[in-house]
């Protein structure tokens, strides 16, 4: 039982699991400028250099919610500050 809850906590320490985090929890919390631009910061240094972490992104901005279209001038923000660094994204 110990085994598998040292296991689960290891899960959480790994990029993966911090960009699903990032993408699934709090980009969609995301409803001021300066807290859409301390994400797009925490993108570029944690996950910025990984090619499928930035296809990821694309396809998370692009599957915006409908019952969450407040959030696409967010998104939209987001996608122009990593456009500026990746040219993949946005």
């Amino acid at each position: 039982c110990t085994l598998q809850k040292e296991g689960s906590s290891e899960n959480k320490d790994t990029p993966h699991y911090k960009l699903m985090l990032l993408l699934e929890q709090e980009l969609p919390e995301c409803n001021r400028r300066e807290t859409i631009d301390e994400l797009a910061e925490k993108f570029c240094v944690n996950h910025g250099a990984s090619k499928p972490s930035r296809k990821r992104l694309s396809r998370a901005l692009f599957l915006v919610p409908r019952t969450r279209l407040d959030l696409l001038p967010y998104y939209a923000r987001f996608s122009a500050i990593l456009n500026r660094i990746f040219a993949d994204v946005g």
